[in-house]
C-alpha cells in the first residue's frame, strides 16, 4: 500500500486553509522567509561550503584514519564516518544527512552503514542553542547549558543504542583511497571552490522552501484552532494521564518547526521546567521541517527514513526526561541574583516534572514503537 495515498486529504486541507487565510498565509510566509534569509542562510552558507571543501579535498578520509580506532568500538561505524559527526556537531541538521547521502552514493558506506549514522549525527549547533533559544528565546544564556547538557547527553544514548542496528557486511565497498572522484582530483582548489559554493546555495535555496512552507503551515493550524479542536478531543485522556493540553499543544507545534516551537515553548503559559522540558523535546525531535529535508537528501539513494523518525522520537523523549535532572545538577553553578527568581521556582517544581517527563518518555516509547510498525507496514 503508498503512503502517499493517506496525503491526499491533509494535502488538499492546506490548499484550502490557504484559500480561506491568504492574509495569514502570506505573512507567515514572509515570516519563514525573514528566518531563512537573515538567520539561516548567512549561518549556515560557509559551514556548507567549508564541508564540501573538505569533502572534495579528502578530508573525510583523513578524519577516518584518525578516528577510526575510536568509532568501530563505540558506534560500530567506519572511521570515515567521524567526519560526518564532527561536522554535524558544528553545524547542525541538516548537513549530516546530504553529507552521509554523498558518501552513500560514492560507496563509501554500506546500506545500514549510512542508516545509522543518518540517525545518530543529528544536532542543533551550538549557535542555535545559545544564541537563539537561550538568548534569543527565553533571554537567559545560562539556559543554553541545560539545554545543552539534556540534548548531547540523550544524543550520546540514542547512538549507543542504534549502534545495535543490524549491519549488512555483504555489500562491497569503494576503497578508501578513492574517496575523492577522479575528475575531482584533477581540478584546481578555485573550481573547487565555485562547485563548492554552488552546491552548498543550491542546497539551502531548498533548505528554504521547506522553512517557508512549515512556517505557512504551523501558523495555519494555529490561526485555524485545528490544533485546538484536536486537544479538545484529546482532553479526557490527558486529564487521566495528568499530561497539561497547554504541553501537547506546544509539543503539537514545535513538531512541526523547531525554531517556531522553541520560540512558543518559551513564551508558552507553561512553568520554567515544563517550558525547558517542551523546548528540549521539540530540539531533540528536530521537527517534521529537518525531517522533510532529510527526506529530500535521502531520496537520490537506497537509504531508509525510518531509522533517523525512530532515533529522533527517541532522542526528543530522552531528552524532556534528562531536563530537570540536568537543571538540578547545574542549579548550584548557574544560580546567583539574576537567576534567583526563576531558579527557585524551578527548583520546587523539578521533581514533578520530573515525574512528568517520564510519562511524556514513555509516551514517546509508545510513539516510537507504533510508528516503527506503520513504516515497516508501509516500506517507508
Amino acid at each position: 500500500m503508498n503512503i502517499n495515498k493517506f496525503m491526499i486529504v491533509p494535502t488538499a486541507i492546506f490548499a484550502a486553509l490557504l484559500i480561506i487565510y491568504p492574509a495569514e498565509a502570506l505573512f507567515a510566509a514572509r515570516q519563514g522567509l525573514n528566518i531563512w534569509w537573515e538567520i539561516v542562510f548567512p549561518s549556515m552558507l560557509p559551514f556548507f561550503i567549508a564541508a564540501e571543501l573538505l569533502l572534495s579535498l579528502g578530508a573525510a578520509h583523513r578524519a577516518g584514519k584518525l578516528l577510526g580506532p575510536l568509532m568501530r568500538p563505540l558506534f560500530h561505524l567506519p572511521g570515515i564516518s567521524a567526519f560526518v559527526i564532527i561536522v554535524s556537531l558544528l553545524a547542525g541538521n541538516p548537513l549530516s544527512a546530504k553529507i552521509t547521502s554523498e558518501l552513500r552514493m560514492q560507496k563509501l558506506l554500506t546500506k545500514s552503514e549510512a542508516e545509522k549514522l543518518i540517525a545518530i549525527a543529528s544536532f542543533a549547533s551550538p549557535l542555535f542553542l545559545f544564541g537563539a533559544v537561550a538568548i534569543g528565546f527565553f533571554k537567559e544564556q545560562r539556559i543554553g547549558f541545560v539545554l545543552a547538557g539534556a540534548h548531547y547527553i540523550s544524543a550520546l544514548i540514542v547512538s549507543l543504542l542504534i549502534r545495535f542496528y543490524p549491519a549488512k557486511s555483504s555489500e562491497k565497498l569503494t576503497t578508501p583511497n578513492k574517496l575523492v572522484p577522479l575528475p575531482k582530483e584533477c581540478l584546481s582548489f578555485g573550481a573547487l571552490l565555485g562547485n563548492a559554493v554552488q552546491s552548498a546555495v543550491h542546497t539551502l535555496l531548498i533548505v528554504g522552501g521547506f522553512i517557508i512552507f512549515f512556517a505557512v503551515l504551523t501558523h495555519l493550524i494555529d490561526h485555524s484552532d485545528f490544533d485546538q479542536w484536536f486537544l479538545k478531543c484529546l482532553e479526557p485522556l490527558l486529564l487521566l494521564i495528568g499530561i497539561s493540553p497547554n504541553f501537547i499543544h506546544t509539543l503539537l507545534i514545535g513538531s512541526m518547526e523547531m525554531t517556531f516551537g522553541a520560540q512558543l515553548a518559551s513564551t508558552s503559559l507553561l512553568s520554567l521546567p515544563l517550558k525547558l522540558c517542551a523546548t528540549s523535546f521539540v530540539i531533540g525531535f528536530s521537527g517534521l521541517s529537518i525531517h522533510a529535508q532529510v527526506a529530500s537528501f535521502l531520496r537520490k539513494t537506497d537509504l531508509s527514513y525510518r531509522p533517523y523518525l525512530s532515533a529522533r522520537i527517541l532522542h526528543g523523549s530522552i531528552a524532556a526526561l534528562l531536563t530537570p535532572i540536568v537543571f538540578k545538577l547545574l542549579v548550584p553553578a548557574l544560580q546567583d541574583k539574576s537567576l534567583a527568581t526563576w531558579t527557585s521556582s524551578a527548583n520546587a517544581a523539578t521533581f514533578p516534572t520530573m515525574l512528568f517527563a517520564l510519562k511524556c518518555l514513555s509516551l514517546g516509547l509508545l510513539l516510537f514503537y507504533g510508528l516503527e510498525r506503520l513504516t515497516r507496514l508501509h516500506k517507508v
